[in-house]
């Protein structure tokens, strides 16, 4: 999938799981800032959200809720499209979510 996908559809995927983060930082986390990097680099795009307040025990993250993708199913569209999805959180610390994907 990945080598035969128009980068049209990266631009999509980015921006689906930017919003999806984003979302959840503003329903859940209470933070005080959030940091939102994209970039190209060796072949890849890269995109981290990462805010600095609750966090959350990342094993214990609810599936597809009303509305929201979950992190389960933005880790499945990313994986599809090639990449990963790495999310890092522990309460009272954080979270960090960043996808690494090919680009063409």
């Amino acid at each position: 999938l990945a080598e035969h996908t128009p980068f049209g559809m990266w631009q999509t995927l980015v921006n689906r799981v930017a919003s999806e983060a984003l979302a959840n930082v503003d329903a859940h986390a209470g933070a005080r800032a959030v940091e939102v990097r994209l970039k190209e680099e060796d072949g890849r795009l890269e995109l981290t959200v990462a805010d600095d307040r609750q966090g959350f025990e990342v094993a214990n993250a609810p599936g597809v809720a009303e509305g929201h993708l979950g992190l389960r199913s933005l880790g499945d569209l990313v994986a599809d499209a090639g990449g990963r999805l790495t999310v890092r959180s522990a309460p009272g610390q954080g979270t960090r979510a960043e996808i690494v994907v090919p680009v063409p």
